[in-house]
């Protein structure tokens, strides 16, 4: 929309002029060049006069400057009556015109009612590209004072101009202008914060991006788990880590890493050690003549967790290892036990209570000399270890002797010895020779044998005469043997 005073272009839907605050309600109107073929040309040239006189709105304006002082008052009020006066004939005038065809609108836009902005003439084509021509002719009869100075334009400074209210007419709400000076500031604000806001997105797309390339902020511990030990050396030497190997002993492959510390994934500073442990067989360690304490933790210490062991009679200290089995050198599993044989010193061996033949044997395989001691006082059973010297339990060298105190009961000896005696010549066929009567006898069976008293035993037997024909001849013959403290025969009595 073009000003018609100030030629300024302005927005389409604009009343007001931006630039001089100019109404442009009159600027829709179909100029007088630019009317379409077929528009009365007086009607045109009877509006453009129309247009040129002063309105109505502008006498009011002035009559409302002049309202305060009577005599102006007064000069108004018959301005305003010549007025109106003119205005009926002018009127009449433009109704004649407003039949004729094409003349009718250009007469109703110019007298709308409710218009109160002062009119300003339409310019031609050739004014407006000339400049503009603005005709000030017949404006002093409207003054009411000639030095009269209209107020500056208060659109310029940026503030809004009010008009004054004209009388008679219907007001309506004031309009504010403001200039555009404050415009550019707010965009170049927006541009600012659009510049600052991209800043702070590139910083920190380049923060994420560097810190992903682990530019910064440590490095990613790669995962080197079930890898061979040279290929995770690598992989973290790559990343600039120093790398620290664990022996671990273990059923798995042999060169394998187990673990690690720090763990895979984590984010840690370039220049921390990275320890992996990493698989090795379980091998027997030589642990002999280690102490037996030693000896185990060693075989901890090579994944070994399963130890039994053995004790045998040896000169060396107590504890030692005398054998490892398996042997050392070999690999075993983890679920393999391993035997230690640990020394322990020579004892005597508890014997009391054993047979006299068992005790001996007992003493022997405990690598002593045994030797017998008979006791034969208050002696119940025969042939009883009553004690041992030294006792049992006491370290003893090997070799060395150990003496056994033996029970001997008296009539139980004596009768055992009575027995063996008869037996023997019941075996060998020789006669019983009878030392009171000089007679022989020859042995068949032996009936009974028992103690009589002191070194004296008493039996029964069944014998023949062995000089006698009839071998069929038998007879039971009853006798005592008396025996010295070194169990040999004294005397053979038979009974007659």
């Amino acid at each position: 929309m073009i000003c018609p005073n100030c030629q300024r272009e302005n927005r389409s839907t604009a009343k007001f002029c931006d630039e001089c605050g100019c109404s442009l309600a009159s600027a829709g109107d179909v100029r007088p060049d630019e009317a379409e073929p077929g528009e009365n040309v007086a009607g045109r040239a009877a509006s453009d006069e129309a247009d040129a006189r002063p309105s109505d709105d502008a006498d009011a304006a002035a009559g409302a400057m002049a309202a305060d002082d009577p005599t102006e008052r007064a000069a108004s009020e018959e301005r305003e009556a010549s007025a109106e006066a003119s205005a009926a004939e002018e009127g009449a005038a433009d109704a004649d015109e407003a039949a004729e065809p094409g003349g009718g609108d250009a007469a109703k836009t110019s007298q709308l009612p409710n218009d109160l902005t002062p009119f300003v003439p339409l310019k031609s084509r050739e004014a407006a590209e000339t400049g503009p021509k603005i005709d000030l002719s017949g404006i002093d009869e409207c003054l009411v004072d000639s030095s009269y100075q209209p107020p500056k334009n208060a659109w310029r400074t940026g503030d809004t101009m009010e008009l004054p209210p004209l009388e008679g007419a219907q007001t309506s709400r004031p309009r504010e202008f403001r200039a555009d000076n404050d415009k550019p500031q707010k965009r170049r604000v927006s541009i600012a914060a659009i510049v600052f806001g991209c800043l702070v997105i590139a910083l920190g797309i380049g923060a994420f991006s560097t810190y992903s390339l682990e530019m910064w902020g440590g490095k990613i511990v790669p995962d080197v788990v079930g890898k061979t030990q040279t290929d995770a050396e690598y992989l973290l030497g790559e990343k600039s880590f120093s790398v620290q190997v664990n022996e671990v002993p273990s059923d798995e492959t042999q060169g394998i890493v187990l673990s690690m510390v720090p763990s895979a994934g984590g984010r840690v500073d370039a220049d921390m050690s990275v320890v992996i442990n990493v698989s090795v067989p379980r091998i027997v360690p030589d642990v002999v003549q280690d102490q037996r304490d030693v000896a185990v933790t060693r075989l901890q210490e090579s994944g070994i967790t399963s130890v039994v062991f053995e004790a045998e009679r040896s000169s060396e200290h107590p504890g030692t290892v005398l054998a490892v089995d398996p042997k050392p050198g070999v690999q075993v599993s983890g679920v393999e036990e391993v035997t230690l044989t640990l020394a322990e010193p020579y004892t005597v061996p508890d014997v009391a209570g054993m047979k006299s033949e068992e005790a001996v044997r007992a003493i022997e395989e405990a690598g002593y000399v045994a030797t017998i001691t008979y006791d034969t006082k208050d002696a119940e059973e025969n042939d009883v270890v009553l004690s041992s010297k030294p006792d049992e339990g006491e370290t003893l060298d090997p070799g060395s002797s150990v003496e056994l105190v033996v029970s001997m009961s008296r009539s139980a000896t004596l009768v055992d010895i009575t027995e063996e005696f008869l037996q023997d010549l019941k075996d060998s066929k020789e006669p019983l020779h009878a030392t009171n009567n000089g007679m022989s006898y020859l042995i068949e069976s032996i009936d009974s044998v028992s103690f009589d008293h002191d070194e004296t035993t008493a039996f029964e037997i069944t014998a023949s005469d062995p000089a006698a024909t009839d071998t069929n001849a038998v007879s039971r013959v009853k006798g005592t043997i008396t025996w010295d403290p070194t169990n040999y025969v004294v005397s053979i009595d038979v009974e007659s």
